[in-house]
């Protein structure tokens, strides 16, 4: 797949995920919270791969390592930052209106990068797994 209909796939999921998890809260549905979770853990696996598949093919044998360790500290960063965020949040709101804020940024989070997708150029990148 191209990175940009990667990116969109994501995009899409991640928002759905996020969605769903806080219409399930919200309406304290157990099995909304667990299809909420698999959908946006999609969208994150999907994204993580277009990246991977993006930027592996670009670096040297010998510079892997360093990008892989970039990448991974960058998604680690990408999961706690916000966690610690939302719970400083918790403690001023309240655990409900922190998750929906958290939940209403990761929506139009997804939604910039659905758009910066849509606007490039499809032919001006490398396709996801393909040596440049």
């Amino acid at each position: 797949w191209p990175a940009r209909r990667m990116t969109l796939v994501a995009s899409g999921t991640l928002m759905a995920g996020t969605v769903l998890i806080a219409a399930a809260c919200a309406l304290s549905s157990f099995p909304g919270l667990v299809l909420g979770a698999l959908v946006g853990g999609g969208g994150f696996g999907t994204a993580f791969l277009a990246v991977m598949r993006t930027l592996e093919p670009t670096v040297d044998a010998a510079r892997k390592g360093g990008l892989l360790a970039a990448v991974y500290t960058i998604s680690y960063l990408a999961y706690g930052v916000p966690s610690v965020a939302v719970g400083l949040l918790a403690s001023e709101w309240g655990s409900e209106p922190a998750m929906y804020a958290a939940s209403g940024a990761i929506v139009l989070f997804g939604a910039g990068t659905a758009l910066a997708a849509l606007r490039r150029d499809d032919g001006s990148g490398p396709r996801c797994g393909q040596h440049v």
